[in-house]
Parts: C-alpha cells; structure tokens; sequence
C-alpha cells in the first residue's frame, strides 16, 4: 500500500510530536503535487488556511478513483464542516493535538491494509467488490 503524506509548508509547527514524524515520512507540501502524484492512500494535513482549496483537489482525486483513501489530520475541530460539505469520504479524520493522534492514525493505516475489498468506477457508478 502506497502512502503519501500532503503537508502544507508553514502548517503544524506548534505540534512537535507531528512534526517529528513528518519528517520521518514521504511528504510532498504543494497542492500541484496532490493533484499529480498517484498513491493509494493520502495522509492529508488540514490546516485553515489551504482548506476549501485542498478539499477541493481531494474530492476531484476521489471523482477520477473512487478507490483513493483519505485519512485527515485536523488542527481545528471546525474544518470537520468543510469535509462534510465537499462530501469528502474520509477513512479517519484525526484531531492532532489530541494524545492519541499517533496511535488513532496507525490504527487506521492498519484497518486500511485489512480492506478486503476494490472499488471502481463505470458509467458514472461507484462499484466496490469484494476480493474474498
């Protein structure tokens, strides 16, 4: 499983623990970069400033694969709104200065190599199936 991470540049520095570990990781910090680059899941820092233009290059990326996974990590519980309202289907959306934060995206990264299942699109439908 392919991973990525999009980190805008200047975002999360009061989180040191989060930045420690994104420096540790693959991350690319320009949205040209989420809209070009393939991978199958995206580790997505959202921040308010980039947030309606982010969104908006993520939904276009689950449009064109309805199999691409996105796991959000959120500074403010307030952008959870803007997810809702891009219809943005998100496989965890994580709080980042909670003490958790690590464990709860490792948790979902694992439940993420646990899918059993492939989702494609044909005629303007969403097709999952199951590869048991």
């Amino acid at each position: 499983m392919e991973v990525m991470y999009f980190v805008p540049a200047l975002s999360l520095y009061a989180n040191a623990k989060l930045k420690d570990y994104l420096s540790k990781v693959p991350c690319c910090d320009e949205l040209q970069a989420l809209e070009k680059m393939s991978a199958q899941v995206w580790i997505v820092v959202l921040t308010q400033k980039l947030c309606q233009q982010t969104l908006a290059t993520c939904k276009l990326r689950q449009q064109l694969n309805p199999g691409q996974k996105f796991i959000f990590l959120v500074d403010q519980k307030e952008l959870c709104f803007w997810m809702y309202r891009y219809q943005l289907q998100a496989t965890a959306v994580i709080f980042c200065y909670a003490q958790t934060w690590y464990q709860e995206l490792m948790a979902a990264l694992q439940e993420l190599e646990k899918s059993t299942d492939l989702c494609f699109k044909c005629r303007g439908k969403i097709i999952k199936v199951e590869l048991e």
